[in-house]
């Protein structure tokens, strides 16, 4: 049986829905955080307000859903979290640092989590996509070899919530891509257009 709810992840009573959602399922095995915003770099750094929107959104409210999750997992002792944040959060680049950093944000914090549920039974991964082709990316031209489609991260995703973790790039080659660009010393990398 499949029932559909509607509501604004990034603006909902995290709590009261998840105690909803538990109560209509009967328990939750997996949880899925799979929502944001990107937003203008020039625009986000001119813009304070807007700036705010997106941590809000990417970051404070992300991170209410996964901290509501967590309890729930560790009060059941089992259970997986599965949460979408992005190679962008790798290393602050000037074309997006501002969605990198909120990124980068609620992917420390699923590591933690991932750390405090390895005590108890339960799991949660960080699932790190490169370039997809969804609305989130409706207005960057999509060429090259690094584009990915959506039932490719599906599949990505899928493979995680069976025995992924903590972190899974996606696809995995972004792995080795965002080694190299973290080990660019500072001087050569602000030459670069990245």
């Amino acid at each position: 049986m499949v029932e559909g709810v509607t509501l604004d992840c990034a603006k909902a009573d995290v709590e009261s829905s998840l105690t909803s959602f538990f109560e209509i399922l009967g328990g939750i095995d997996m949880i899925l955080v799979a929502y944001g915003q990107s937003g203008d770099q020039e625009f986000l750094e001119v813009d304070a307000p807007a700036a705010a929107e997106l941590f809000a959104t990417n970051f404070t409210s992300a991170a209410a859903w996964c901290l509501a999750a967590a309890r729930i997992f560790e009060r059941q002792s089992y259970g997986t979290l599965l949460v979408i944040g992005s190679v962008a959060g790798d290393r602050g680049r000037r074309s997006n640092y501002i969605y990198g950093a909120s990124k980068a944000g609620l992917g420390v914090l699923v590591q933690g989590i991932a750390h405090r549920l390895s005590k108890c039974g339960g799991r949660a991964v960080l699932i790190k996509p490169g370039f997809v082709d969804t609305p989130i990316t409706a207005g960057i031209v999509k060429k090259g070899p690094l584009w990915s489609k959506p039932d490719t991260l599906g599949r990505v995703i899928a493979d995680a919530a069976v025995r992924g973790g903590p972190i899974v790039y996606a696809p995995s080659y972004w792995r080795l891509i965002l080694l190299i660009i973290r080990a660019v010393p500072a001087a050569i990398f602000h030459r670069t257009r990245l």
